[in-house]
């Protein structure tokens, strides 16, 4: 039985350009919650490149250790996944 949600085409398009698979390369655990301010700007699956500002923490700037796709930059004070990185497989 073939069922056709309405979300389904909305869904593709939003995710057509994005990679099918990924896999995990960086995960930066936050220090101090209190003390983390991402960049503004970041979404998910925007290019970033080694040597990249991309937050500062409690021990100060958080530079992007490798090229990659940047995933969940943490914009609120919820959870101790800054970010991660990423590439398509």
């Amino acid at each position: 039985m073939d069922v056709h949600n309405s979300n389904d085409t909305l869904l593709m398009s939003y995710s057509k350009n994005l990679p099918k698979s990924v896999e995990v390369i960086y995960k930066y655990h936050v220090q101090d919650k209190t003390s983390w301010e991402m960049k503004p700007g970041f979404t998910n699956f925007d290019p970033v490149k080694k040597g990249q500002l991309l937050a500062n923490d409690i021990s100060g700037p958080v530079y992007c250790p490798l090229d990659g796709l940047i995933l969940m930059p943490l914009y609120q004070k919820k959870g101790r996944d800054g970010f991660f990185i990423v590439k398509p497989l």
